[in-house]
């Protein structure tokens, strides 16, 4: 239960005992309303900078891949249920509808990390590289689309894309790794990579989420 990371997407105060336990009894309700679901697919390299259908022009892309033999495109979504209880709860609560939104990224995230896990276990003794998505580093947010249409994401999870390139169901996401016979040193985790990057509060107070929460 990533309560931590609930109360940094909410902007909380992490010594908060109320709010840590309201946050916990909606992680529970979120956990039990809206499963998890995910499509993947890996694919094999088919030139430097292809793994068919997929080619990449990104740097940030070239560097986490070059010495990818694979690659791993996928697909996940909390659902429809997710925004459901969203809009219930934006009408009866606002403060609830932004624990809900909060234990929805922090949940989500999760899900992925220990999918990424068990992934790392079945593909041994490759290594991967970091997750990385559409809209990272210079990874253009108009691959979403190819993304969703490859893994047929509108028809298997009712995920679809809109004119501006973002997933709906809001809490999805699409993602690539590499998978590579060498060890690979992290190189795009921080704050420029991070999914609230442009609207994070600690960053406005000159800090980071990891600073804040020591």
């Amino acid at each position: 239960m990533n309560i931590q990371d609930a109360i940094r997407y909410a902007n909380g105060d992490p010594k908060d005992v109320a709010l840590l336990q309201e946050i916990e009894q909606t992680y529970i309700r979120l956990m039990e309303v809206c499963p998890f679901r995910i499509e993947y697919r890996i694919l094999d390299k088919t030139s430097p900078n292809s793994f068919a259908p997929f080619s990449f022009q990104s740097k940030m892309a070239l560097d986490l891949l070059c010495s990818s033999e694979k690659l791993v495109v996928l697909l996940c979504t909390l659902g429809y249920p997710f925004e459901q209880e969203l809009n219930r709860y934006s009408l009866l609560d606002p403060k609830k509808a932004l624990l809900w939104d909060a234990c929805g990224s922090a949940y989500l995230e999760e899900c992925l990390d220990a999918f990424e896990q068990q992934l790392k276990a079945q593909l041994a003794p490759f290594y991967l590289t970091d997750r990385f998505s559409c809209g990272y580093g210079d990874l253009p947010l108009t691959m979403q689309s190819q993304i969703v249409s490859f893994l047929e994401g509108t028809k298997r999870l009712g995920v679809f894309v809109s004119k501006s390139q973002m997933l709906f169901p809001t809490k999805s996401v699409s993602a690539f790794l590499g998978v590579s016979p060498q060890k690979q040193p992290a190189k795009i985790k921080g704050c420029s990579y991070c999914m609230l990057n442009t609207t994070c509060p600690y960053r406005k107070k000159g800090k980071s989420c990891h600073e804040a929460n020591r």
